[in-house]
Formats: C-alpha cells, structure tokens, sequence
C-alpha cells in the first residue's frame, strides 16, 4: 500500500517539475526575443539614445498674467523675447562657437568669451544667457544654420530660449505704481523659493516693485515643461518609440489683475505734471479705491522689461529726479495749512473754540519775543473758525493751536490717519511724521518748546504726511467720519475668466469711524466748500467747475524766510486737498507740486483739472486733449 502511494507521489511531482521546465523555457524564450528586439532589430536606434543623445527637460516659461484698469484696458502685456544661451556641456571650441554667432548676429565675439567663464562655473547642463531679445530674424538665422552641415559654423550648445517679457502698452503711465519685473537677485530668490517652493530657479524673473512685487505670486502662473532628446548641436532628435515616453507639463498663465485705476484718469493727470515734479492721488472716499496716482518725473517701464546695461540702470537710478521713488505714497512733506483741519477738529472737539467764537488776527501773533506772521499782512479782521478755514487764517490756527497743545493735536492728526501707514498693500510707505513732547525727547533729546506749536498748528516744522495720507484725511471729511483702506486692485481673474479673491485682509474693505462728531465733520466739510465758492476762498479758481466742490489750499516752506536763499529749489511747495461733488462726494484729489509756491495757483488748477475730466468721463464724454 505504501509503495503504491509513493509512485503516485513521485508521477505527480515528475507532472509539476515537466511544467515548471516549461514555463521556464517560455519565460527565457520570451526574454531571448525581447533581447534580440531590443539589441539587433532596434539597437541601432537605442544606441543612438544611449551614447550620441541626451535626455533634457525644456522649461516652458508661464506667461505673466494681464494688468487691467477697472474697465479692462490692458496696462500690462507679455511679447516674446528670444533670447541666445550656452550650454557648457556641448562645447568644445569656445572660439569657433564665438566666430560663429559673431558671423550671424551683431553679437561681438568678446561678449561670448567674457560670458564662458561664467557659463562654466554653473551646472554643465544648464543654459547660460549670453544675449537677450535678440530679435526674430537672428533667432531665424540660427535656426536654419543648426538644421543644415555647415563646417565653417560651429553652433555646437548654442540655443535659442523663447521667454515672455513684459510690455507696457504706455510706456511710463503709472510706473511707480506698477513697477516692473526683472531677474531676481540671491537674495530674493531665496524668499520667493521659501514662499512657493518649486517655482522659482536660477535665472527666474520676478516682479521688483510696486503692484508687480507685490502680486507676484498671482501674476507669475506656473512654469511647464517638455522632456526632449537633443543631439550634440541641441537639436531635437525625433523617434515615436520613445517619444510617447516622454513627460509633458503645460505651462499655466498667470491671473489677470484687474485694478481700481482708471488709466484715462491716469494719463490725463500725468500730463498735467509733465514738467513739474510731484504727486497726485485721486480716490473714492467710500470705499478707498485708487482712481488715479502720479509720481512725477517718471521713467519708461519697457527700458526695464529686459536686461539692461549696469551703465542704463546706474543712469536711472541716479537719476536727480529720484526715478524709482513714489512720491504719492513713499515721501512725506510739511502739509501747509491743509493741515488747519486737523486743528479745527482737534479745536472744536476739545471745547478749546467754539464754532461762534471769533479770534482777531492783525496780520501777526505776538508770542514771547517773536511775531508769527499770516500770509496776510493786513491780516483777516475777526474770524470764527469756519472763515479761518475759507481764508486760511494763520493767526486763528496758531492760538487754536496754543490752545490745544503739540499732544492733542498729534491725537486728532492720527484720527485723520495722519503720521502712519494707511495699510495699503505697497511696499515702501512712509509713515510721516507727527510731533509730540515725547517723541522730541526721543529722537532728538530735546524738550518741546511752545513756539514750536504754532508751527506746526499751521502745517510747518516737523509735520511731515504723505499726498496718500492727505487724500485719506479729505475723504474722512467728505465720507462723514470714516478713516478708509485705499486699494489698488478690484479683484483677480483666473486664465478661465473666473474671478479669483485673495486672502481677505488684503482685499477687506476696512472702514474705521475716526471719533469725531458728526456736526464738527460737518462744520469742516462746509467751511472747505466755503474755500472754493465763498468770497474771499483761497481756492476761488474752482468756482468754474461743472459741478460743486470743496477744498483747502497749502504751502510748505522748503527753507526759512529769512534764508535769504532763491532758486527753484528753494521755492515753497504747493499742495492742494479736495472732493467733489460736494454734496455727494465721489472722488477727492490730493496734489503736491515741488517747488510749486503757492497752492492756489499751482496745485489747485491741477485738482481742478482732473475733476472736470473725472465728470466729462463719467458722463460718457470723450476724453480731453492737453
């Protein structure tokens, strides 16, 4: 019994070990053809992969979002840039690869070797950039010479990389605001590299100022890229065997902004400073939204699109006219009397003055050993505070002034947002300055003296705001009481059309009621309509203006009277405040004009200008030619 089992036992195995053979021999049989395919049948083309070939994955840049004004003009394009590279590893005769690029562009040899030693000491594989925005036509050339046997050219790791660069339709239209993009230092690459990991690299271009730095990460998209097999000379080398084992990444756009400017607003009121220097920002009152801002002079953004010379840049930069600086949010002057406000609030909420009471001016204010003057000689008879706003009464304001001292003045400057950053979303703002006892002990170890606040209760001495803050402080009066957070964009639009919103503390639309009364907001509101339509307004300039406004004219001495010093540099600054309509506000205007003189008749007429064009606009009227 046992003997027979043990047959049955052994037949059975024999049957296993037979199949086991047989899937074996199959299995080696089917490697044996795969091997032949693979290293007879299609060897010739793998060998051409293995050893002649190179395996290199082509970055396909991301085309930057559009910028847009609030009706969806284009402000900001991209074009194509084509730009000449070396890839170190392909070269073996530097010389020759400079003879020839020389032969067929107007790129000098010695621009090549100067750039090979740079070209080297990064990774063999990567593309050093020699020249940018080479133009269509030499990019044509050396294309056809790469795809023909030519021995007098050597094109050998040359390439031709096709990048986005910017363009700006208008040139220096609110180039301050927008800023530019430019290749990104050490130092900024690190931060963006932390910010959005695996979007940055070597050589990356990224926005350096302005709305451009500030939206970056919106703006950019998303680099793509295309796995390729290129021979020696970089050339594509085709096979549909492993072509479809190729990965293949499309680039995604960059969102479009769409902001609050209105760029024929925009261009009518850079005109109007084209040979002045300065600042204008025109905005809603309500909701803080930036119609229009100037900083004048100005420079052309397409200078800055692609690389420039280190000659160019220095020239800009140092630039007399402080090119790169944005007047309207990041430089602080003395606001002159658009300051009186600030005063007559602090005056009439303090109890210091009553609306009714009427101070004498003479002309002059006797204080200690010295005489502050009005800038009218003959002085203005007796005035309560809403005739001290509409003439612009410096001896009311210095005994307001007195009255109130440097601390409470300095708690209503901040009420009207005066003396800090507005929280607009911009790199750079200045703060201001407002003085108090305690911050001259700090800063300049000094106690305050009470002639200082007659200064500054007229605009002068240390005041130091900002034509943003200035803006902020008119639309506080003309929204009735509310202290807004001015903005630069509406919203963002994915490349599908769908509009995008950012995290909310950058989109908010923040109001803050700045605690003051209703009827002492509205006692300032009437008296800055009484500077444009009563007698004897300072702004009576603006009595021709299609609709009704308010305002306040300002000078700002640059030196003291008795400097003795003439010469444009030396002449008073002109600053002018407004909104209109004044019954129903809709846009406030805040001028300064550098070495202007007098408000009156050097910022106002500007302010005045661009509520007229502001109106025509809205009417549906064409635009008016300077």
């Amino acid at each position: 019994m046992g003997f027979k089992n043990f047959h049955e036992d052994l037949s059975r195995l024999q049957g296993r070990l037979i199949l086991v053979v047989v899937v074996m021999t199959l299995f080696f049989l089917s490697v044996g053809v795969r091997l032949y395919f693979l290293q007879i049948h299609h060897g010739a083309e793998y060998r051409l992969f293995a050893y002649e070939n190179t395996l290199k994955e082509v970055r396909i840049p991301a085309v930057r979002g559009l910028i847009k004004d609030r009706d969806g003009r284009i402000i900001a394009t991209s074009r194509p840039s084509f730009n000449l590279a070396l890839i170190p590893q392909y070269i073996q005769d530097i010389n020759s690869v400079a003879m020839s690029i020389e032969a067929l562009s107007s790129i000098p040899q010695e621009v090549v070797l100067k750039a090979w030693p740079k070209a080297k000491r990064q990774p063999s594989f990567y593309p050093y950039v020699v020249a940018q925005d080479i133009g269509f036509d030499v990019m044509s050339k050396l294309h056809a010479y790469q795809a023909v046997a030519d021995e007098k050219i050597n094109l050998h790791g040359v390439e031709v990389i096709a990048q986005p660069v910017r363009r700006y339709p208008n040139e220096s239209m609110a180039a301050n605001t927008l800023g530019y993009v430019r290749e990104t230092s050490k130092e900024e690459l690190k931060r963006l590299q932390a910010a959005v990991p695996g979007s940055y690299h070597l050589g990356a271009r990224a926005g350096a100022f302005g709305l451009e730095r500030g939206w970056e990460v919106l703006l950019r998209g998303r680099d793509g890229y295309q796995q390729k097999f290129v021979n020696a000379v970089g050339r594509e080398v085709s096979s549909d065997r492993v072509g479809i084992q190729l990965a293949h990444q499309a680039a995604i756009p960059g969102n479009n902004m769409v902001t609050t400017l209105d760029l024929r607003l925009q261009g009518f009121a850079e005109k109007l400073f084209a040979d002045k220097t300065g600042a204008l920002v025109a905005m809603d009152p309500f909701d803080g939204e930036i119609l229009a801002m100037v900083s004048a002079p100005s420079f052309d953004l397409n200078e800055l699109a692609n690389k420039i010379s280190s000659e160019k840049w220095q020239q800009l930069i140092n630039d007399p006219g402080k090119l790169f600086l944005n007047r309207a949010i990041q430089s602080a002057y003395p606001p002159g009397s658009t300051y009186k406000m600030v005063v007559a609030a602090g005056g009439l909420e303090e109890g210091v003055i009553t609306p009714e009471e009427k101070i004498k001016c003479p002309g002059y204010l006797t204080f200690g050993r010295r005489r502050f003057h009005c800038w009218k000689r003959g002085g203005h008879g007796a005035v309560n505070v809403h005739r001290a706003i509409v003439g612009s009464c410096d001896v009311f304001f210095y005994t307001v002034g007195n009255r109130l001292g440097v601390d409470r003045i300095a708690k209503y400057a901040h009420k009207f947002g005066l003396g800090q950053r507005s929280g607009i979303y911009f790199k750079g703002e200045t703060n201001g300055l407002i003085p108090t006892k305690e911050w001259k002990q700090r800063v300049r170890k000094e106690k305050w003296h009470p002639g200082e606040t007659l200064s500054i209760s007229i605009g002068q001495g240390y005041d130091l705001v900002s034509p943003l803050q200035n803006a902020l402080m008119v639309a506080a009066i003309a929204n009735g009481g509310f202290l807004v957070t001015p903005k630069f964009v509406r919203h963002f639009l994915d490349p599908a059309n769908k509009r995008i919103i950012p995290p909310s503390y950058l989109f908010s639309d923040r109001r803050k009621a700045i605690g003051i009364s209703a009827d002492t907001m509205d006692r300032i509101k009437k008296a800055m309509i009484g500077v444009v339509a009563e007698p004897g307004g300072t702004a009576g300039r603006l009595r021709a203006l299609p609709v009704s406004a308010g305002g306040k004219t300002g000078t700002a001495q640059v030196v003291g009277l008795k400097s003795g010093k003439v010469g444009k540099q030396y002449r008073d600054h002109a600053l002018f405040v407004s909104f209109a309509p004044a019954e129903h506000p809709e846009i406030v205007v805040s001028v300064i004009v550098e070495h202007g003189g007098h408000g009156s008749s050097s910022a106002a007429p500007i302010a005045g200008k661009v509520i007229e064009e502001y109106i025509r606009l809205k009417r549906g009227e064409a635009e008016s030619e300077l």
